[in-house]
């Protein structure tokens, strides 16, 4: 079974995850709080920064947050 199968967020829409400007992400993160696979989830989003995963909430964190647990603000 792949680690996305196993995400808490499986089956969930995907527009949840990316929220649009003024939007909340509560709700994405609360599935990230109690996902078993965060870490292979933001793994993901920093090897596939250049396509749509540069925005949205990978891991628990959005595009920002990520971007200062990598160093790269």
């Amino acid at each position: 079974m792949s680690w996305q199968e196993r995400a808490a967020c499986q089956g969930q829409p995907t527009s949840l995850f990316y929220p649009g400007k003024g939007q909340s992400d509560k709700k994405a993160k609360a599935f990230c709080k109690v996902c078993p696979v965060t870490c292979e989830c933001l793994d993901f989003a920093r090897e596939n920064e250049c396509d749509t995963a540069r925005f949205g909430i990978y891991g628990g964190l959005g595009p920002e947050e990520r971007n200062r647990l990598y160093g790269t603000v």
